[in-house]
């Protein structure tokens, strides 16, 4: 995905923002922890030919391997700026960084896989007479994973569903905790004949701190 799109994301956002900042606006961070999904895999079956038909029975071609990536859990940190709208629905830009180890049998070295995602979300939040409020959200944008070793990269669609509480800790403060489920159309890590066959699914839960300004 070339830096364009990125750009064209951040504008709209800004935009958004700024039409929106007599509402309210408010900064967040948050950490927590990210479990990847398996992404199946697949390398192809080396192919053979043999003008002599006595040697390809005694060595025939090998057949594809097919099996899957998995990962230790891992890590996620990310920043946003949002705005309320409508005392109920909020509207934020956000950044998110994931790190996740591979686990793969038959593959050398230690490979980290690391997600990058600019993200706008929307957020419904269900008001209540108590310092607690649950809420629902989705979110658009890209991400793009990077495979250390294998030095393949590549930036995709993502998209994101979210649920989660916030506590009021004070007028200018709410603690966030939150789970939100993040997907990644496939991406294109293929190297060295090993081909990645599936889309990017995370499962996050994150606690975080929302300031309002």
């Amino acid at each position: 995905m070339k830096k364009s799109h990125w750009m064209i994301l951040f504008v709209c956002l800004s935009l958004l923002l700024a039409g929106s900042a007599s509402a309210g606006m408010y900064v967040g961070v948050k950490g927590g922890l990210s479990v990847v999904k398996d992404i199946e895999i697949r390398i192809p079956g080396e192919e053979i030919v043999y003008l002599d038909a006595t040697l390809a029975d005694m060595a025939p071609p090998t057949e594809d391997y097919a099996g899957e990536l998995g990962f230790d859990t891992g890590y996620l940190v990310g920043v946003s700026v949002g705005s309320t709208i409508m005392d109920t629905f909020r509207v934020e830009g956000e950044f998110e960084y994931r790190n996740s180890d591979v686990q793969a049998t038959g593959l050398e070295g230690e490979d980290t896989l690391k997600t990058m995602a600019l993200m706008v979300n929307g957020y419904y939040d269900f008001k209540t007479d108590s310092a607690l409020t649950p809420y629902v959200g989705a979110g658009i944008g890209y991400a793009r994973h990077d495979v250390d070793d294998l030095n393949v990269d590549d930036t995709v669609f993502a998209y994101q569903g979210s649920l989660g509480v916030a506590w009021t800790l004070c007028e200018t403060m709410d603690l966030d905790l939150g789970y939100r489920y993040f997907v990644t159309a496939d991406p294109d890590l293929d190297k060295d004949g090993l081909l990645v066959d599936g889309d990017y699914g995370s499962h996050n839960f994150t606690v975080g701190i929302r300031f309002k300004l």
